[in-house]
């Protein structure tokens, strides 16, 4: 049983197990105070991942959660299909290392029951040991790059902006700007 501080007026009492061996995986926990279950497991056959969770509520003898997933990775490359929101969603990926200094990736996202869509790509780019630049651009018209400078060993500057490039007048633009210690 555990007593969460950060929920004082809330009783917390979640009891979980692990199960793992070489190749596959479950674990599963019980809440108490919510009335349920959850599990979740996963099998590996060479560079293959297949795994599935799910979670079901004891009060209202429901299941309240269900989904899959199935990935490949190689050595510099990934890719997987996993569903959402109970089987009425697919978020299909990948991830793909060209060279140790660039990294680029894309997810389709895609709603079963609406048959709406969204495609992320985007990338990472190590200019030297001290500067990385990333950036993602999605079927929405959202643009967001980043930079991050590595201003001494434990310190570093990271700058961002995020824009809505079909909506360009609106106010939905984002600047950020980071200190990372340590």
């Amino acid at each position: 049983m555990a007593r969460s501080p950060s929920t004082p007026a809330k009783q917390v009492g979640v009891v979980g197990a692990e199960f793992k061996q070489d190749k596959f995986s479950f674990n599963a926990d019980a809440d108490f105070v919510g009335n349920s279950v959850k599990a979740a497991g996963v099998f590996v056959q060479d560079n293959f991942v297949v795994g599935g969770q799910v979670a079901f509520n004891v009060e209202k003898s429901a299941l309240t959660e269900h989904n899959v997933g199935v990935s490949y990775a190689a050595s510099d490359f990934a890719t997987s299909v996993v569903t959402k929101k109970n089987f009425s969603a697919l978020s299909a990926s990948f991830h793909h290392q060209l060279s140790k200094d660039t990294v680029y990736a894309a997810v389709l996202d895609y709603d079963l029951k609406s048959a709406a869509n969204t495609l992320t790509v985007g990338g990472r780019f190590k200019a030297d040991s001290e500067t990385t630049y990333a950036g993602k651009i999605d079927s929405e018209g959202f643009v967001s790059l980043a930079s991050i400078q590595k201003i001494r060993p434990y310190v570093a500057l990271t700058t961002s902006v995020h824009v809505d490039a079909k909506n360009f007048e609106g106010d939905a633009h984002k600047f950020g700007i980071g200190l990372t210690l340590g």
